[in-house]
């Protein structure tokens, strides 16, 4: 699908902007889309690339789907977040394509590796900047929006983001940050019910057991410390990582979307009744209610 007339060359990234960045960021901005922008025309483009991945086996074909209708709900919460915060319409409309394309480099990364464990086959967050690069989907948009697309496509999977992230990049990709953890709550909850067969791709190949798991990650979500993948070795310490998530949120609405899901009752209804797991839930309970 042609794209209109592309802008002049992108310019430094964005990711290494100066350190003293304002702690609340000046929203406006002093670029405007071009005439010729349609939204659509983005979302045609997703369905007609994604659909090139939708091949091999009927698991394949599942997992391919699985980030497809993921990417589509993502976008759909960005929208309900961005509604509730003071954004110009230019930096709610790129967020809205950051939502989409947040893991374009998932479907490259799934036909080369058959898997979506980035430590055993590639960043997708990296991928998807080079994906989105090579076709050229951001062409036509200002250099200044093409940036802010890609720092938060290629970082919304960071553990933590650099610190020297110029601040308006922080604010958008804070936002799929959000949107991203919102709906893989969904789709880790539906595929740890006891009568959902495993699924080795979603589960990241750990291993399933009631009631094993990593000391030292609930301890790090005790701290409230964000876990890190390559510490998990159990599907238990899959749902302590989704429970580490909770502190890692950025907006208020995020955390209301929380609260209305019952994620929190859901996820600790899979997880071990043990003292130690029934603490870990009231702690996160009050965090919730108080932030």
């Amino acid at each position: 699908m042609p794209f209109p007339k592309p802008s002049p060359e992108v310019g430094p990234s964005l990711w290494t902007a100066a350190p003293d960045r304002p702690a609340a960021p000046d929203l406006q901005v002093n670029w405007t889309l071009p005439a010729t922008y349609r939204f659509h025309l983005y979302e045609e483009w997703f369905h007609l690339f994604t659909q090139g991945f939708r091949q091999g086996s009927a698991f394949d074909v599942g997992n391919v789907d699985i980030k497809i209708n993921h990417s589509r709900r993502v976008l759909a919460l960005a929208r309900r977040l961005t509604g509730s915060l003071p954004l110009p319409p230019e930096l709610q409309e790129v967020t809205h394509l950051a939502a989409l394309f947040h893991d374009i480099g998932r479907f490259p990364q799934y036909a080369r590796y058959q898997t979506f464990y980035d430590q055993k086959s590639v960043n997708h967050g990296l991928q998807g900047v080079r994906t989105l690069k090579a076709h050229g989907v951001l062409a036509a948009l200002p250099a200044a929006a093409q940036k802010l697309v890609l720092a938060a496509v290629g970082l919304h999977n960071r553990r933590t983001l650099p610190t020297g992230l110029a601040p308006v990049a922080r604010y958008v990709t804070g936002i799929i940050r959000d949107a991203d953890k919102l709906d893989i709550f969904a789709v880790m909850l539906a595929h740890f019910h006891p009568d959902v067969p495993p699924n080795k791709v979603v589960n990241l190949g750990l291993t399933v057991h009631p009631t094993n798991y990593t000391p030292a990650i609930l301890t790090a979500v005790r701290q409230r410390h964000m876990v890190n993948y390559l510490d998990m070795v159990w599907v238990n310490d899959f749902k302590l990582l989704l429970c580490s998530w909770l502190y890692d949120l950025n907006i208020p609405v995020s955390r209301a979307i929380v609260r209305e899901r019952g994620y929190v009752e859901q996820l600790f209804a899979y997880l071990p009744a043990a003292p130690e797991f029934i603490s870990l839930r009231q702690q996160v309970a009050r965090d919730l209610a108080a932030a």
